[in-house]
């Protein structure tokens, strides 16, 4: 009965043992969860900043890059606007100057042509100033 009694000790000594142990590496476990949950999350954190301070430089860039986007479009538009003015003013000069030449034509032809209507005017003056002085010997003769 001792021998048993001692046998039931030892084996409820090795069970408290087993529970002791059991207890401690529960403990450990839940301690090294904890660390590791803790460190997941510092990396989750700093990894997300990195990442969010990144969105935040693209996102900030795009709103650059859409104002200057704009901003061009907008002064395309007024060069475009200022190009075509300068097209239409070309126009009108050449135009212009094409009435100039076609009218610098015009005066030279009318010119032409008053001097050969001052000629012949002249010329019919002086036939008849001619008559007059010769009149008296034409009809005498």
């Amino acid at each position: 009965k001792k021998k048993k009694e001692k046998s039931l000790n030892m084996f409820d000594e090795v069970v408290d043992e087993y529970y002791k142990q059991r207890k401690e590496l529960d403990h450990q476990s839940e301690v090294s969860r904890l660390e590791a949950r803790n460190s997941i999350d510092k990396v989750t954190a700093v990894t997300l900043e990195s990442i969010n301070t990144e969105v935040s430089m693209i996102h900030k860039n795009q709103q650059v890059i859409d104002r200057q986007t704009k901003n061009l479009k907008v002064q395309t538009a007024k060069f475009m606007k200022q190009t075509e003015q300068w097209l239409q003013m070309y126009d009108e000069l050449s135009k212009k100057a094409m009435e100039m030449g076609d009218m610098a034509h015009w005066a030279k032809v009318i010119e032409k042509d008053l001097k050969a209507l001052h000629t012949n005017l002249k010329s019919s003056k002086q036939e008849e100033e001619e008559r007059k002085d010769l009149g008296p010997f034409i009809a005498s003769g």
